[in-house]
C-alpha cells in the first residue's frame, strides 16, 4: 500500500515538473520585440541590390522565427554599399557576439565609432 502512495506522489510530481517546464520553454522562446524592429530598422536602413542579395531580401518583419539576443549576424557578400555611420541601428545590437560585413562596398569610410558600443563583439570582419 505504502509503495503505491510513493508510486503516486512520484508519478503527481513528473507530471507537475513536465507542465513547469514546457511553460517555461515557452515564455522563452517568445520575441523580444527591440531586437525583431532593430533588425527591420537595419534593413531599410542598408543599400543593396535585392536582385542580388540572398540574406537581406529574406529578413521579413512578420516572420515567425525571431530571437530573443541577436548574438551573431552574417551580411557578408549582400552587396551592400554606401556608409554606415554611428546612428546606424546596428550599434543597437548591443548583445552582438559576432559580425561578418565581408564581400560589400563601404567606400572606403572610416569604421565608425558605434562599433564601441558592441562590446560582446568576439569576431568582426
Amino acid at each position: 500500500m505504502r509503495t503505491q502512495l510513493w508510486f503516486q506522489i512520484l508519478l503527481i510530481i513528473g507530471f507537475y515538473l513536465i507542465l513547469l517546464g514546457v511553460n517555461s520553454t515557452s515564455a522563452s522562446s517568445h520575441c523580444q520585440t527591440e531586437q525583431q524592429s532593430v533588425l527591420i530598422r537595419l534593413k531599410k536602413e542598408l543599400h543593396f541590390d535585392s536582385l542580388l542579395s540572398s540574406k537581406l531580401v529574406s529578413w521579413e518583419p512578420n516572420a515567425a522565427d525571431c530571437c530573443t539576443q541577436v548574438i551573431g549576424l552574417d551580411l557578408s557578400n549582400e552587396t551592400i554599399s554606401g556608409v554606415i555611420d554611428d546612428s546606424s541601428s546596428l550599434f543597437r545590437l548591443e548583445s552582438l557576439e559576432t559580425l561578418n560585413l565581408a564581400g560589400n562596398n563601404f567606400n572606403s569610410i572610416p569604421i565608425p565609432s558605434g562599433f564601441g558600443n558592441l562590446i560582446s563583439l568576439i569576431s568582426c570582419k
